[in-house]
């Protein structure tokens, strides 16, 4: 599956692109491997798009490397193809403290149509969303556009996503 972690600098974002270059960009193991880091704009974290084949191992990759970084101030990871829960490892639990892993959805949350619209759709705002229901959003005023699932993994690692328009 893939998942992105997307790593907060305490003050220095350059410092935290030189650890992702020089220290994760070449981990390969057969559990985990790094395939893409991007930073967008003005924004101050370093998103990296993981292969991750046992959600354990990205728990214990952040907890026993990321946290070797000293300017990372704390993490978020969100899962690109299906909620994940990471148990929290016994050996170093005081590492958790730095990190937060979110899970944006859990099972039963609902539909996830009906779930845009309540807990994302307002007024004026932009949604974009791999569902082919996530037009809905337009039934309240949102700009909310269905792209493919790539596109959509891509702009949340903070990458651009581009519209053609019509000439």
């Amino acid at each position: 599956m893939l998942m992105i972690v997307r790593l907060y600098p305490k003050t220095d974002v350059s410092r935290v692109w030189n650890y992702v270059e020089n220290e994760i960009k070449d981990e390969n193991d057969e559990q985990i491997t790094p395939l893409y880091a991007t930073q967008s704009e003005g924004m101050m974290n370093v998103g990296i798009i993981f292969d991750v084949k046992e959600p354990d191992s990205l728990s214990k990759f952040i907890t026993e490397e990321i946290v070797k970084c000293d300017e990372v101030h704390h993490t978020k990871t969100v899962s690109l193809m299906k909620p994940v829960f990471f148990p929290i490892p016994k050996k170093k639990p005081e590492n958790i403290q730095r990190y937060v892993i979110r899970i944006y959805a859990h099972a039963g949350n609902g539909i996830c149509h009906q779930v845009h619209l309540e807990r994302f759709g307002r007024p004026g705002k932009t949604l974009l969303g791999s569902d082919s229901h996530t037009p809905t959003g337009g039934g309240v005023g949102m700009i909310a556009i269905g792209a493919g699932g790539l596109d959509v993994a891509v702009a949340m690692a903070d990458g651009p996503f581009y519209l053609t328009c019509p000439k």
